[in-house]
């Protein structure tokens, strides 16, 4: 198994940078990270969707965000940043951890 350095980039919702992280990830593409839901370990194959749910749900809110108002704008500011971390733990050979 091999690594790779990327920079993961999240972005506000004029497509400024507002924070990038550089992220070693595992390039055996079998590799998911390990999630568990309510006590039950997901297999590679449903791991793989909640990864790939959570980067289309990441381009939509890039994309057309949750609103114009300011309960809007804030909200989709948050969830971009929750998912920056999430992703980071999928994707960080260790989790996330020790950065």
């Amino acid at each position: 198994m091999k690594e790779k350095s990327i920079i993961f980039q999240s972005q506000d919702l004029d497509g400024e940078v507002i924070e990038e992280q550089n992220v070693t990830v595992l390039t055996d593409r079998y590799n998911e990270a390990s999630i568990y839901v309510n006590g039950k370990h997901l297999n590679n194959a449903q791991a793989m969707t909640v990864r790939v749910a959570l980067n289309c749900f990441c381009m939509d809110l890039n994309n057309d965000g949750l609103g114009d108002d300011k309960h809007g704008k804030k909200m989709t500011e948050l969830y971009l940043a929750r998912i920056g971390e999430i992703m980071k733990c999928m994707l960080h050979k260790n989790g996330g951890k020790g950065d």
